[in-house]
């Protein structure tokens, strides 16, 4: 028997950014490491870079890729 366990409004807000991010999520998922940078630099174009890099803070942050980053 399958069983709701998020709310209509959770399942909304899983697949979205915040609306705000606390100091201390923004140091750890959203500051990169000096290998990282140097991983985020070897992207051509800086759109693929910025692309690259929130995707990456997505992934880290939020667990999955957004449909609309």
């Amino acid at each position: 028997m399958p069983v709701k366990w998020l709310t209509e409004i959770e399942r909304d807000l899983l697949g979205k950014w915040p609306e705000s991010v606390t100091d201390g999520d923004m140091e750890t998922f959203f500051t990169f490491s000096e290998d990282e940078l140097r991983e985020i630099r070897d992207r051509r174009g800086d759109e693929n870079r910025l692309g690259f890099a929130v995707g990456w803070c997505a992934l880290r942050f939020l667990g999955f890729f957004p449909e609309d980053p």
